[in-house]
């Protein structure tokens, strides 16, 4: 997780992806949970990612980054006025 200071003096954080692996139903197979990163700003309290998805398999299913990036909290933190 990271903090940026916007323009107008308040703060984005950003938070990357995570996984989690869950159990579904009493077969004893689990699944991906994925968070995808998100980021929030707390001046004008744009928003953007953050969506769940769960991904149904074995623990070797891949998956892929879906949300912003880092570089792209910080654009916006580049670019707020708000207070």
């Amino acid at each position: 997780m990271s903090t940026y200071r916007t323009k107008g003096g308040s703060t984005v954080t950003w938070t990357p992806s995570s996984a989690l692996t869950v159990p579904i139903g009493t077969t004893g197979k689990f699944a991906q949970e994925v968070t995808a990163s998100k980021w929030v700003c707390r001046g004008c309290h744009n928003h953007e990612g953050g969506e769940k998805t769960q991904i149904r398999g074995s623990g070797s299913t891949k998956w892929s980054e879906t949300g912003p990036t880092e570089a792209e909290a910080q654009r916006h933190a580049n670019q707020c006025t708000a207070r």
